[in-house]
Order: structure tokens, then C-alpha cells, then sequence
């Protein structure tokens, strides 16, 4: 077969449609009889329908059938759009697969290269009364740099490690001095900062998955030695917004799916540490979420009721006010369950709204370009520590986390994974010089 006749064949299976042939046919050509450019390509083509379209006219019979002709050509052309639509599609979809595959293998990859020591855990038991804590781990945003002149305004990994390393100890302190025997650590999503674009997403795999690695080894030690601390660990985590792995298809941003909620950095972390971690430590307890996107922590008070907290990352409540948790809380209490309280994160500032139903967390960065100038917010880096009360009450506790110049060593953080680890389209290139009074 010749290239012409080659061509000629592939228009005839596209039904005359000689575009859909410059569009999806230039690679299977090149393959089969050699590179050529894609103009000349696209000219070859071009001619060769132009020949099919005059041999066409000059058989056309004296008694043809203008009316069954239209008819035919409204079915073949709609058999053209559908095929169209069809092989569309299915290439925004191995796209999202080729690039879900790249993360797999560089994550495969790197964690050949990461290690996880697991001491041996002293289980702490004392004769106390159960009380419960939630230590919110919140809109991490790891990969994200901000250079500026003073410290408190930075953000790094190691800015994070210490920020995180200060919120553990002062909640530990503040645990321990409210007789707190299970603590419940809760991840409420945008723990990675990643990229939107296919072309950022694939150039930049080593670099959000290293950043996916560090958290995961950052809060492997703090589950270490809370476990150390308290006689019961239990770890449950939902997905942000910002954290979503594909940016091609029909999974290019958060919604209901399942494919799009798992297709998710934050719930890989989560994947990954039940994995490492999971019957290693025998106080530690992984609690799946609900869902990706919500959960229902039901907390045991007495021996027949349960204190039920509502997590999510918060991005569903488009303005915080009162009633705004019910976004998430309907669907619990439409079947008869109580909400007590919802947790979320989202916002980056520490707030509680709703007459006390709903707690907004913080986030260890300071100020950014998004805070600022898209969701209004400036000011100061915080996580909260939520202590529970078997009366059905709760104590709301912002740590702030701005001043580190004590926790000089944070979380130890793997010289093979902080390497090309920042996320260029996350860097603020305008150095920041604030004073605040």
C-alpha cells in the first residue's frame, strides 16, 4: 500500500472527516513510513481528500438520490462527532494515566531510598479517667518556599519540621496537663502543594513526590512519639483541595467521584503510612475516613454515648457563618446521627463560628500570595489542639507557631528527599519585608 492510499484509507474510516486524520493519525504514519514534519503532514492529507472529494463528484448518476444522500451524510457526519468526542476523551485519559503512572514509579522509586525507624514504643498506662484530644494537622502546604527577610515569615521544609515539632510538644504539655489519655490526630488535607498543569505535573514528579516523603516521615514521628505519650493513637485523614494528583480529563479537580478523591496527594500520604505503620505500634490505630472528602469521628464518653466530630478541609463552604458546617453535617444527622462539633481547615486563620459547631483550624505557613490577595487572610501561623470533656464540652486551643528561635532542630528530615523538592510555581519570587508591632 502506498502513503497516498494509506491516507486515503484512514479518510475513508474517519467518513471523509480529513481533520480527525491530521489530529490523531500523524504519529501511527510517522511509525509506519517515516518521520516527516507535521505540516507536510497535514498538506498530504489535505490533497489527498481533496482528490477523494472530486472523484466522488465525477461518479455521482444521473438519478441520484439528492434527499437520500442528506440523509446519509447527517448519520455519517453524526457518527463523525461522536467518534470525535470518543477518541478525545480517551486521550485526556491515558494522559491522567500516563501521568498517575510516572508518580507511581517515582514514588516506587523513592521509597527504596527512605527510611523508617520504628523504636520500640513504651505504651503508657495509668489508671486515668478517658479523656480525648484532636491534634488537627492542617493545610501543610509542603513544597511551597517563601523567601523573606525574617525568619518568622520563611517557609520551608525545615521551617515546617520546626513549626510542627513546637505544636507536638506544646500539645503534649497541654495533654499531659489535662490528664488526656487518647489522642485522635486528624488530617484535614493541602498537606502538598502541588501543580496544575500536565506539563508542570509530569516535569515535576521527583519534586511532589520528595515532598510527599518528607511529610510522611515528619508525621511518622509525630505518631512515634505521641505513642510514646499517651496510651491510645488513633490517625484518620480526609483530602484537601489543593492536593489532587491528575490535572487532565474528567479528574482535573476535586469532586464527588471516587477516582477523584483518591486520585489525591493527601490521600496517599495517609495510604502510606498505614502501610508502614499499620500493627507496627500497637497503640496506634488507623481509622479509614467515611469518605475522602468527610468523616465522622465518634468519639466513646460513657458506655452508650458517643461525642461525633465532623471532619473535612472546608473548601465546600464557600462563606463562613453561622449554619455553614451543615454543608457536610446533613448527611449525618438526615440519617439520624448527632454532629457535635465540625472541624475544618481551609482558611489558613484559627476562628470558631455557629454558636461553637464549627472550629476553622490554622496552618503552620505564615503569609502567601493566596492568602492575601484570594481568600483575605494575613497574620500568623497556627495548628489547633481540640480537647475533648466527657460533658459534652470542648476546649478549642490555637498554638501558635510564628516564633521557633527555641526548636532550633524540628522533625529529622532525609538528606536523599530535601533535593529539587520545591514546587517553582508555589515560590513567591518577591522577597517579603513586614514589620509587625
Amino acid at each position: 500500500m502506498t502513503r497516498l492510499d494509506w491516507i486515503k484509507a484512514r479518510i475513508n474510516d474517519a467518513n471523509m472527516d480529513y481533520k480527525l486524520v491530521q489530529d490523531i493519525f500523524y504519529e501511527d504514519y510517522c511509525e509506519k513510513f517515516g518521520t516527516i514534519e507535521l505540516k507536510s503532514f497535514n498538506d498530504t492529507v489535505k490533497r489527498a481528500y481533496n482528490t477523494m472529494v472530486k472523484q466522488n463528484k465525477n461518479d455521482v448518476d444521473e438519478d441520484f438520490d439528492i434527499e437520500q444522500n442528506i440523509k446519509l451524510e447527517k448519520n455519517l457526519q453524526k457518527k463523525a462527532d461522536l467518534t470525535t468526542y470518543y477518541r478525545r476523551n480517551s486521550r485526556n485519559n491515558y494522559r491522567a494515566l500516563n501521568e498517575v503512572e510516572s508518580i507511581c514509579e517515582e514514588l516506587i522509586n523513592r521509597l527504596d531510598t527512605v527510611k523508617f525507624d520504628i523504636p520500640k514504643i513504651n505504651i503508657v498506662k495509668e489508671k486515668k479517667e478517658k479523656k480525648t484530644a484532636l491534634l488537627c494537622l492542617s493545610d501543610l502546604h509542603a513544597g511551597t518556599l517563601i523567601n523573606a527577610e525574617s525568619e518568622d515569615l520563611c517557609y520551608d521544609y525545615n521551617i515546617l519540621s520546626r513549626r510542627l515539632k513546637k505544636y507536638v510538644t506544646k500539645a503534649i504539655e497541654t495533654m499531659k496537663k489535662n490528664d488526656v489519655t487518647d489522642v485522635w490526630v486528624v488530617g484535614l488535607g493541602d498537606w502538598v502543594s502541588s501543580s496544575r498543569r500536565i506539563d508542570e505535573i509530569l516535569g515535576q514528579v521527583s519534586s511532589t513526590t520528595n515532598s510527599l516523603l518528607i511529610v510522611v516521615t515528619i508525621v511518622e514521628q509525630i505518631l512515634v512519639e505521641l505513642a510514646n505519650n499517651f496510651e491510645h493513637i488513633y490517625y484518620t485523614s480526609i483530602v484537601g483541595n489543593e492536593s489532587r494528583v491528575s490535572a487532565q480529563g474528567q479528574y482535573s479537580e476535586i469532586g464527588w467521584h471516587s477516582m477523584e478523591l483518591m486520585n489525591n496527594w493527601d490521600f496517599l500520604q495517609y495510604t502510606i503510612l498505614k502501610h508502614i505503620l499499620n500493627d507496627k505500634i500497637k497503640n496506634l490505630n488507623f481509622v479509614d475516613s467515611d469518605s475522602p472528602l468527610k468523616s465522622l469521628i465518634r468519639i466513646p464518653i460513657d458506655d452508650e454515648e458517643t461525642y461525633n466530630v465532623c471532619i473535612a478541609h472546608g473548601h465546600a463552604i464557600k462563606q463562613l457563618r453561622d449554619k455553614a458546617e451543615e454543608v457536610y453535617t446533613n448527611s449525618y444527622t438526615e440519617d439520624g446521627e448527632k454532629v457535635d462539633i465540625c472541624v475544618i481547615g481551609h482558611y489558613h486563620r484559627p476562628s470558631v463560628y455557629s454558636s461553637g459547631k464549627l472550629i476553622v483550624t490554622g496552618t503552620p505557613m505564615r503569609n502567601n500570595v493566596y492568602c492575601n490577595s484570594t481568600i483575605g487572610t494575613k497574620g500568623h501561623s497556627f495548628q489547633n489542639l481540640i480537647l475533648i470533656n466527657n460533658d459534652g464540652s470542648y476546649w478549642s486551643c490555637p498554638i501558635k507557631l510564628d516564633n521557633i528561635s527555641d526548636f532550633k532542630e524540628g522533625y529529622k528530615i532525609q538528606k536523599e528527599l530535601d533535593l529539587f523538592t520545591y514546587n517553582e510555581s508555589k515560590v513567591d519570587k518577591v522577597n517579603i519585608n513586614i514589620t509587625y508591632n
